[in-house]
């Protein structure tokens, strides 16, 4: 959506998604802290100006092997600790949109990408910490293009998009269950098992590619 764009109502939310109101409420509650959404009394909610300065990375060059794996090496060491808390800390209405999300990927329908962010979205949220969601915020643009290579990749393997989708599950059963070890060590997997399935080395001792450093 776009900025200035106006939200569907409640109850087209909640159909679509097949969840409460209280649900997207909450949802919509937490958009609205985060400056996503502007709510206006008797018209509804819109997508906020600022999503235009949401910070994201030019997502053309992850086509080059060292800044896909550089996508992963953010990742690896921002999402485990994103896991851990939500573990501790998820609430009911973090649940039901990871179970959701993970029931979208079961189906291995074209929404995966998507489903897929929307569970590493909802994953942040239950940390409860606005700097974790802020920073996931950001990386979403990268972490979906990163999603859709690696989905265009296996395709046409279907066990392939299973063991995503299982990947998933053990990271949602993990936050359910509270156990934040657990959670961490799900999450670390599936990464490293992703960043596998595009051939991408993100080994932590690995030497920084001269073409991406930065100076100044």
């Amino acid at each position: 959506m776009q900025p200035g764009d106006r939200l569907p109502t409640e109850a087209q939310l909640a159909e679509s998604f097949g969840v409460s109101r209280t649900v997207i409420r909450e949802a919509v509650s937490s958009l609205k802290h985060e400056g996503l959404i502007d709510t206006r009394q008797g018209a509804g909610a819109f997508v906020s100006e600022i999503t235009r300065r949401t910070l994201s990375i030019e997502t053309s060059h992850l086509e080059r092997q060292e800044n896909l794996a550089y996508v992963f090496e953010t990742r690896l060491t921002i999402e485990p600790t994103v896991a851990t808390l939500a573990a501790e800390r998820r609430e009911d209405q973090h649940l039901d949109a990871m179970k959701l999300a993970v029931d979208h990927l079961s189906k291995a329908s074209d929404s995966g990408p998507e489903a897929e962010l929307h569970f590493h979205r909802a994953m942040a949220h239950a940390t409860g910490n606005p700097y974790y969601i802020g920073v996931c915020q950001a990386l979403q643009p990268t972490i979906l293009a990163a999603i859709r290579l690696s989905r265009a990749d296996v395709a046409q393997h279907s066990e392939e998009l299973t063991a995503v989708w299982r990947e998933h599950e053990a990271i949602f059963a993990a936050i359910r269950d509270g156990a934040p070890v657990l959670a961490k060590k799900a999450v670390r997997s599936h990464l490293r098992k992703s960043a596998t399935r595009l051939s991408v080395g993100i080994a932590h001792s690995r030497t920084p590619p001269k073409a991406a450093a930065v100076t100044g």
